[in-house]
């Protein structure tokens, strides 16, 4: 997955979730934005993502955000 790396000491993939859950708590449905270094189209993003994902675990939909 071509994620964005942050830079710096330590490294991390750029993501941002969206209205993130308090820690214990579960839900049906989030958003997150990932900064890709590559321009790959949702489905793509969506099949990749999935193959790598747990059981239980699942990308719905996707959209590119210019």
């Amino acid at each position: 997955m071509p994620v964005t790396m942050t830079k710096g000491f330590s490294p991390h993939m750029k993501i941002s979730i969206t209205r993130a859950l308090k820690l214990g708590l579960e839900s049906q449905a989030e958003e997150a934005i990932f900064y890709l270094d590559k321009d790959i189209g949702p489905e793509e993003f969506v099949v990749m993502m999935n193959e790598k994902l747990p059981s239980g675990v699942k990308i719905v939909t996707a959209e590119k955000k210019v």
